[in-house]
C-alpha cells in the first residue's frame, strides 16, 4: 500500500490542483498510511533537489496552471514565457523553469537564455513564489537551479526576492558569478477595462502622426535589433536591458 501511496502521491506533484503537501489532497488512511509516515514522506520531498522541467507535457501542465490564476496576473508571466518557448515564438531566447517544492510553498525560477550571442553577459532570470515564501528555502533552490551562475546577468523581482539574494551575494563575495544587476521591483497590473480600452485602440493616427508604419514582422531581424540592445546597452541605463 505504501508503494502505492508513494506512485499516487509523485504522479500528482504537477495536476491543476496538487501543489502542497498535505494530507488534504489524498486520503492518506485509505492507503494505511498512518501520520508519523506521511510525515516522514513529508520531509523526504522536502530534501528533493529543484527541478528543471524539461517535459512538454509537464511544460503544458504548468501553462494552463498559471494562466488559470486571473486573479493572481504575476503568474502571467511564467505563462507567457512557457507559451513562446513552446511555440519558438522567440528562436534566439530560450526560457528554462526549475521549480522547488517544500512543506509549505513552490518556488519558481525562470530563466531567459540569450543564445543570439553566444557569449553574451548572461541571462534574464525572473523569480515567484506560492505559498509562505521562507527566504533560506527560497536561496536553496536558487542555488540548485544556478549552480553555473555563469549564466546569470540580469535579476528582476520584487523586494521579497532581491533582499535575501543581495545579502546571499554579498556574503558570498567574489564566487558567486558576473551577475551584472539585481534589480528590486514592483509588479503592476491593468483592470479588465483598460485592458479592453488597449485592445480596442485603433493606433493608425498615432502611427501617422509620429512617422512610424505597420509592417510584416522579420522575427531574425527584430531579434538582432532586441539582442543588440541587450548586450551593448549602457551600465548606467539599465531599463534598456530589461
Amino acid at each position: 500500500m505504501l508503494r502505492e501511496f508513494l506512485e499516487l502521491f509523485f504522479n500528482t506533484l504537477v495536476s491543476d490542483h496538487t501543489w502542497f503537501i498535505s494530507s488534504n489532497f489524498i486520503d492518506i488512511h485509505s492507503f494505511g498510511i498512518i501520520h508519523s509516515e506521511f510525515k516522514l514522506i513529508q520531509k523526504l520531498f522536502k530534501m528533493l533537489p529543484t527541478r528543471l522541467i524539461t517535459e512538454r507535457k509537464e511544460l503544458e501542465k504548468l501553462m494552463g496552471y498559471f494562466k488559470s490564476k486571473p486573479l493572481l496576473p504575476k503568474y502571467l508571466r511564467f505563462y507567457h514565457a512557457i507559451k513562446l518557448d513552446l511555440e519558438n515564438k522567440l528562436p534566439f531566447a530560450k526560457f528554462q523553469l526549475y521549480i522547488r517544492d517544500t512543506e509549505n510553498a513552490k518556488y519558481f525560477y525562470g530563466i531567459y537564455i540569450d543564445e543570439f550571442y553566444k557569449n553574451g553577459r548572461g541571462g534574464y532570470v525572473t523569480l515567484e513564489c506560492e505559498g509562505e515564501f521562507d527566504s533560506d528555502e527560497f536561496l536553496i533552490g536558487f542555488r540548485e537551479a544556478f549552480s553555473n551562475t555563469n549564466i546569470i546577468g540580469l535579476i528582476v523581482a520584487t523586494k521579497r526576492f532581491t533582499d535575501p539574494l543581495i545579502d546571499f551575494i554579498n556574503d558570498s563575495g567574489q564566487e558567486y558569478g558576473p551577475i551584472s544587476y539585481i534589480m528590486p521591483c514592483c509588479d503592476y497590473y491593468m483592470n479588465k477595462e483598460k485592458e479592453v480600452e488597449i485592445l480596442d485602440y485603433d493606433p493608425t493616427e498615432l502611427l501617422k502622426e509620429q512617422g512610424y508604419e505597420l509592417s510584416t514582422a522579420d522575427p531574425d531581424k527584430d531579434a538582432g535589433f532586441i539582442h543588440k540592445a541587450w548586450v551593448f546597452a549602457d551600465p548606467t541605463h539599465v531599463e534598456q536591458t530589461a
